[in-house]
């Protein structure tokens, strides 16, 4: 018979460190509320900037401080301190450094090389020498299948999320607690490293490795270890040692819990793990599933390398195999090379979290098979035990977290994407609790034992942003030295498996059992062209160039018409930090034909230290497909070869674009009645502080078979420019609800549930559309049977106009009974006014045929609901008569017309009179001369208000062009015009002297060729001028047509 453990393989070469902090000196910098410590590692330049946080236990009140730290967001180690002593580990690069005290009270960092992990088989004289039980621990080498023969039953998980009730890993939300036994055997006691006979040293270890447990396991798992402080776990002498001799690692699991019994009281432990040595280089090794029996739950043993060690060995213990792919036997193999979680070898990575097939284990057994004890005396049972099986429980406190919930209207259970091509899941995910969430997409095809693995993408720990890429990524190896990362930058064809998932955390909540949504899609990456951006700029572009905000660029990128359907779609993204971010959107949705125009926006973009402290371009063009996986980059390789720079115009106003941290998700409800409020994202830029409206459109679609609510959210500007962003709400029944455990009957209330009268607002109003909405009204209950939940919704119906349309308030009362009160409450806006001309109007006119003929205006209309605008004429002409009209509108289709008339007489022909004769002259006297008035002029030219003519056709031989008059002549006028994106178009320094006018045309290069029509539509003036011998600055709008 063979059987089989889970170890950790140690190549015995370490690297000794004798620093020269004084350990007290440490001790004194952690007094502070905010300590910062900076250690020096071994092989590592510079000092690792490390936030520590304290973290509180029982060990608190016999003078040991214990903290976490992290480096940036990585979770890299645990220190434990009391006066003048000092013990910790720090994860770094795939090494672990173990920082002791040495005997003189300095800080001592010793370096473990190449911790491994692998398999062994317990066979032969040593296993027939005693009878050991076979249970849950115990496995087969080579099962039939991908699942174990040997598992343990595990029941049916209790589906705890009815909108997707196929979830992968489900849980019983009990918060459990395990009393960690950790005894010091003789070997290890007496070793001048780690210990040296010092009890002090040991019980710093215990506390750092109970710190380190529980940062991890509470974070993932949902258990909390409290390590036992009892001298009766040191074994002093050699006559008290639980193992006497040196045995084989593989001995020392399968006696664990009988040799520890015999010392220890099985009673005051739930599970254990030995430190002790053995013959092997492991650095432990544990049975699998052994927590759960008690008959087993001191079948581990490990050497005192660091508090990871411990909780590796104790995943093996919960169920969890390794993860890696190289390296080792009996494992699952879904991460690529030694793997990056903690139940692989992880070198180079923290290993600082469990993968999601690894929590889905530990899960599936612990939290849908483990009855526990509701006391911590132990005697009162609660749960489900399965027979045969889970006979060790522990003290534990029923959770009523309520689970997050991702949501899938958008994704897929399979995608196609061709080779080499990089790849993104954009996850959206609530929480009924406000919980904050994390995100993971996990490679999830396991291949056990001898089956060769598929993984071929890293396992990244969960993030707080939804957004998880697969690209190549780099690191800096050293100082100014970035690299690849391993793993990162080819990707064959083939068909892989992602589990993609939320959970929710609650750090304030000691007893928060973290709950997931999990679910499983496929990548099938295919043999073709890969998807990459090929052509930049024409051509012409070379990395680290600076451009000017407003130039437009060509794209060229690769697509595979095989792989991607021509209705497909694209999004074009900028972004200015190296591509971490992607701030800003070029191209909303533009087809995915491989080319595409883009215009890069006023916005300032610099450079940044890359690859031999040489200065490279942070911007970076992104191209990724609407509703698929697939993007491309204008460089893979921002710290090496560069990006772009953007030179910003400052006199140009900020485009019009919503804060993405404000905008709303997606979500799911179980009946219309529950959709949310809505809540308004914020905007900024435009040419005025934005204005933000939302509405809802009711819209069945292929991703949301049942119904769906399009919520549009639309900011705009004084200038007319506007943006959307639409939230999706699907709605359906039975899609969420959530099981309460033990629920209490609800006490019922003689009195029925009812409204009180006086709190009712109107059922129904009606609004002009100058005024606003009332705020929700407080309405009151009575009545009814225990606690009273409430909830309000509002759904726009009957909209014919943005001013024209009712909204519905659904206010809804429900008590514990289910007995339901429902009021609702109808707002009518109207804009039932047109709009009025105002100013003075052109009148009626009659000119003679050859005279000079007037041309229309531009009017400025007024309309309560629509604001001040302005509008064009239209012309009709005859040989008698020229008619303008001008047609105001709003947006509800009100109207008001008016009308010039120019009526065009023929010109009268002058008789030719007869010839009279000339009259004789006479001579006159010479007057006396008086003084001459002045000649009266036929006009007097008087000092006018400037006047500004804002209506531009591009029409041939049109006079319509951009017009001042009313300056002082003949001083010089400046105008600059720009665009709805804020873009320059035109510039003079001298406008209206020698013909030099704009007419729709632009004079600088950009948006357009210079010298090319600009398109039709809304401009932004700049004009400088002299007014009455004083320098004025007039900005408003023009409008080429």
């Amino acid at each position: 018979m063979k059987t089989f453990f889970r170890c950790l393989f140690l190549w015995l070469s370490v690297q000794v460190v004798q620093a020269q902090e004084d350990v007290q000196t440490i001790y004194a910098l952690f007094e502070q509320t905010a300590p910062q410590w900076s250690p020096q590692l071994p092989a590592v330049k510079e000092p690792l900037l490390i936030r520590w946080q304290e973290r509180k236990g029982t060990f608190n009140a016999k003078g040991y401080r214990t903290f976490v730290g992290y480096h940036q967001e990585t979770f890299v180690g645990t220190l434990s301190l009391a006066e003048g002593l000092l013990y910790g580990e720090i994860l770094y690069k795939g090494k672990s450094y173990q920082l002791m005290t040495s005997p003189k009270g300095k800080l001592e960092v010793i370096l473990q090389k190449n911790a491994r992990c692998g398999t062994t088989p317990s066979q032969g004289k040593e296993t027939q020498k005693r009878t050991i039980p076979q249970g849950i621990g115990f496995r087969n080498m080579f099962p039939q299948a991908d699942k174990d023969e040997n598992d343990p039953p595990i029941t049916q998980p209790t589906i705890y999320n009815s909108l997707y009730p196929k979830s992968l890993i489900h849980t019983d939300g009990v918060w459990r607690l395990y009393r960690l036994a950790l005894p010091v055997d003789y070997s290890y006691y007496i070793m001048k490293t780690p210990f040296n006979k010092d009890k002090n040293k040991i019980r710093a270890f215990w506390y750092a490795t109970e710190t380190f447990l529980n940062e991890l396991y509470g974070n993932d798992i949902g258990v909390h270890f409290e390590v036992i402080d009892d001298d009766r776990l040191i074994f002093t002498t050699p006559q008290s040692a639980l193992f006497p001799s040196l045995i084989s690692g593989n001995e020392v699991v399968d006696m664990g819990t009988i040799t520890l019994n015999k010392h220890y009281d099985s009673k005051d432990y739930d599970l254990a793990v030995i430190i002790t040595d053995f013959r092997q280089n492991y650095n432990g090794l544990a049975a699998v599933y052994a927590a759960y029996q008690t008959h087993q739950k001191a079948n581990g043993a490990a050497r005192p390398k660091g508090p990871s060690t411990i909780a590796h060995e104790i995943g093996h213990m919960f169920g969890a195999d390794h993860t890696f792919s190289n390296g080792g036997e009996y494992s699952e193999k879904t991460e690529t090379d030694s793997g990056q979680s903690i139940m692989s070898y992880g070198h180079e990575y923290a290993r600082d979290f469990f993968s999601l097939v690894s929590v889905q284990i530990i899960r599936a057994f612990l939290g849908n098979s483990m009855a526990y004890y509701t006391d911590q005396a132990r005697t009162q049972e609660a749960g489900k035990r399965v027979k045969d099986t889970g006979s060790n429980l522990v003290y534990g406190v029923k959770s009523e977290n309520k689970p997050p919930i991702l949501e899938q209207a958008r994704l897929k259970r399979e995608y196609v994407i061709p080779e080499n091509t990089y790849f993104q899941f954009y996850l959206t995910g609530r929480d009924p609790e406000g919980d904050a969430l994390t995100y993971m997409a996990h490679p999830a095809d396991r291949r056990f034992h001898s089956s060769r693995s598929n993984a071929q993408f890293l396992t990244y720990k969960g993030t707080a942003t939804p957004h998880i890429r697969f690209q190549e990524e780099w690191v800096e190896a050293e100082h100014n030295t970035f690299v690849q990362a391993k793993g990162t930058i080819f990707y064959r064809p083939g068909t892989f498996t992602f589990w993609i998932g939320v959970a929710d955390h609650n750090p304030a909540n000691p007893y928060h059992v973290p709950k997931y949504d999990v679910v499983e899609t496929k990548v099938k990456i295919k043999k073709g062209k890969p998807f990459e951006i090929q052509n930049f700029d024409n051509g012409s572009y070379t990395h680290n160039r600076t451009y000017r905000a407003g130039e437009r660029l060509t794209l060229h990128w690769q697509v595979d018409e095989q792989i991607f359907s021509p209705e497909s779609k694209v999004r074009i993204l900028l972004s200015d930090d190296s591509g971490k971010s992607y701030k800003y959107v070029l191209v909303e949705e533009a087809p995915n034909n491989g080319h595409c125009e883009v215009t890069l926006p006023n916005v300032a973009i610099g450079t940044t230290r890359g690859h031999f402290g040489k200065l490279k371009g942070k911007g970076i063009i992104k191209v990724e497909v609407i509703d698929g996986l697939a993007y491309a980059l204008t460089t893979r390789s921002p710290y090496k070869q560069g990006g772009f720079m953007i030179e910003k115009d400052q006199q140009a106003p900020e485009p019009l674009q919503f804060v993405p941290t404000s905008l709303p998700q997606d979500i799911s409800v179980k009946k219309e009645a529950a959709i949310p409020p809505a809540e308004l994202p914020t905007a900024m830029g435009g040419c005025s502080t934005p204005q933000v409206s939302y509405q809802d459109r009711r819209n069945e679609v292929s991703y949301a078979p049942d119904v769906a609510i399009e919520r549009i959210f639309t900011a705009k500007d004084s200038c007319g420019h506007t943006i959307e962003h639409i939230q999706l709400i699907r709605i359906g029944e039975n899609k969420i609800g959530f099981p309460t455990s033990a629920p209490q009957e609800p006490t019922p209330n003689k009195e029925p549930l009812t409204f009180v009268a006086t709190t009712l607002p109107p059922q129904y109003v009606t609004l002009s559309c100058k005024e606003a909405l009332p705020p929700p009204a407080s309405i009151e209950t009575q009545g009814g049977c225990d606690k009273i939940t409430f909830s309000l919704s509002e759904q726009m119906i009957q909209k014919y106009c943005p001013e024209l349309y009712t909204l519905k308030r659904t206010y809804t009362f429900e008590d514990q009974c289910q007995n339901r009160l429902t009021f609702e409450q109808y707002i009518t806006k109207k804009d039932a006014l047109p709009p009025v001309f105002v100013g003075e109007l052109p009148q009626d006119k009659t000119i003679e045929q050859g005279a000079a003929i007037p041309q229309g205006q531009v009017l400025t209309a007024q309309d309560d609901c629509k604001g001040t605008f302005q509008v064009m004429p239209t012309q009709q002409k005859s040989e008698q008569k020229i008619v303008y009209q001008w047609v105001a509108q709003d947006d509800c289709g009100n109207q008001v017309t008016y009308t010039q008339t120019i009526t065009i007489l023929p010109k009268k022909e002058e008789p030719v009179p007869a010839p009279k004769p000339k009259p004789v002259p006479k001579p006159e006297p010479t007057p006396v001369p008086d003084p001459k008035p002045e000649p009266i002029p036929d006009s007097i030219e008087e000092t006018r208000e400037i006047a500004i003519y804002n209506a531009v056709s591009t029409q041939d031989n049109s006079q319509n062009y951009f017009k001042v008059e009313g300056y002082d002549i003949p001083t010089s006028m400046e105008v600059m015009i720009f665009n709805e994106m804020g873009l320059k178009v035109y510039e003079s320094n001298h406008y209206q002297e020698n013909g030099e006018v704009f007419r729709g045309y632009a004079n600088v290069s950009g948006v357009v060729g210079k010298g090319q029509r600009l398109p039709q539509g809304t401009y932004f003036y700049i004009l400088t001028c002299s007014h009455r011998g004083q320098k004025e600055v007039r900005k408003g709008f023009l409008y080429v047509k």
